[in-house]
């Protein structure tokens, strides 16, 4: 693809993406990790000198 896209495809194309007529690829959400523990890092739980 060795052409370069006029502003008014650019505009065209944007278009398309956002009222839905062009399919673009869905993100798919990352799977929940078993056995992890979050941590408050502000929490004053425990004292570490």
């Amino acid at each position: 693809m060795s052409e370069v896209l006029s502003q008014g495809e650019v505009d065209a194309l944007l278009r398309g993406v956002g009222d839905g007529e062009i399919e673009t690829e869905k993100d798919e959400a990352p799977e929940e990790v078993s056995g992890v523990v979050t941590y408050d890092l502000t929490s004053q739980e425990k004292i570490i000198r």
